[in-house]
């Protein structure tokens, strides 16, 4: 194999270390993220994105319950510290008035083993204006592994089905302390620098091999003169 094509090769994996770099960075958030409840089926029961545009509804049978995934799993390992999460659920108006009718967990799901729980612990549920179910979660700090899933899951101890309106109006929506699901922003920082380092690196490597050339090439000019 030439110089040249192993040279171009090495700017290449670079280029894409950094794209790969800039791109994660990209996709981690600051703060509060908002994930829509959707009626799409996923593989613990049903899908939750970022995409408000939805539509459709999904019923919680009574004594039952259903589980929302995020869209993306996890690319690393991201550690939610101790924060309120809320959800929004829009519903009837006869679901969760009293007698603790509907309770919600966040946790992260492993395709494999299924559910694990983030301890979680329902603060408060109440309606805002209309038919908006608010339901508040205290969670302690917890880990969404790698290639795992964000989840919710939203349990019905009514003795009849409630809808969950999937149009936009419920949602998971994560505490202050969000590191940046699915990328936390430290990771994507350390894999932009790699990139930087690696791409500084190599063009200084091509200057100084070009300017070595330059004084070899000089030198044999030289030389040649000189006889």
């Amino acid at each position: 194999m030439s110089k040249s094509i192993v040279k171009a090769a090495v700017g290449i994996c670079l280029a894409l270390v950094l794209l790969f770099s800039m791109t994660t960075l990209a996709l981690a958030a600051t703060g509060v993220q908002r994930w829509y409840l959707g009626s799409e089926t996923s593989a613990a029961g049903y899908e939750m994105e970022k995409d408000s545009s939805q539509t459709g509804s999904v019923a919680v049978a009574a004594g039952s319950s259903l589980v929302w995934l995020a869209d993306q799993a996890a690319m690393h390992d991201v550690t939610f510290p101790g924060g309120l999460w809320y959800v929004y659920i829009s519903t009837d108006t006869d679901w969760g008035i009293s007698g603790n009718q509907s309770e919600a967990k966040v946790g992260g799901w492993d395709i494999n083993d299924g559910w694990y729980d983030l301890t979680t612990t329902t603060v408060s549920t109440m309606f805002l204006a209309g038919t908006i179910l608010k339901v508040e979660i205290q969670a302690g700090a917890a880990t969404i592994y790698q290639g795992d899933y964000l989840a919710l899951e939203i349990k019905n101890n009514d003795s009849v089905s409630h809808p969950v309106y999937t149009d936009g109006g419920s949602a998971l929506n994560s505490p202050h302390t969000d590191p940046g699901y699915p990328v936390a922003e430290a990771v994507s920082g350390a894999l932009l620098g790699l990139g930087l380092v690696g791409l500084a690196g190599y063009a200084g490597w091509k200057r100084r091999k070009a300017s070595t050339q330059k004084e070899n090439a000089v030198d044999c000019g030289i030389n040649r003169w000189s006889h």
